[in-house]
């Protein structure tokens, strides 16, 4: 039972669309369980999916009947769930440190998390940070 409230709510949560501008969204199962905001890449076929671990098809996005993780805190889609993932648009994702807009994207498997560093992590191809950080938070990544 939630026992506290806060006053304001917050400006985004992870795979959050951004905005209504021009997206594009296939559907695909989940193998395994995964979080909203994180990337995505094609499983065993080509309807299945599964977390980015050798290479970023898109990113799973937020979507009102998912449900949130008592370990993470993350609303995430379970093995078996259909999953929206974008392929073109904007999403809000978590960065593990400072970006700069309108650098390229990449997915970092160790932290599970978006940055701007290409040494050792997978190219998000078309994707580009459109906001900012100071170091590691939410950013707005565009996919084009």
């Amino acid at each position: 039972m939630q026992t506290t409230y806060n006053e304001n709510m917050a400006v985004a949560v992870l795979g959050q669309l951004v905005d209504s501008t021009d997206h594009r969204i296939d559907s695909k199962y989940a193998t395994a369980a995964i979080a909203a905001g994180d990337a995505v890449q094609i499983g065993a076929s080509d309807t299945l999916c599964v977390k980015a671990t050798t290479a970023v098809y898109g990113v799973a996005i937020q979507h009102p009947t998912l449900t949130m993780s008592d370990t993470t805190g993350k609303a995430a889609y379970a093995q078996g769930d259909g999953v929206s993932v974008l392929r073109a648009g904007r999403v809000w994702v978590a960065v593990d440190g400072a970006v700069a807009i309108n650098a390229q994207a990449y997915w970092n498997v160790a932290s599970g998390a978006f940055n701007s560093t290409s040494l050792n992590n997978f190219i998000v191809t078309g994707g580009r940070f459109v906001t900012s950080t100071a170091g590691a938070g939410l950013a707005i990544l565009e996919i084009m």
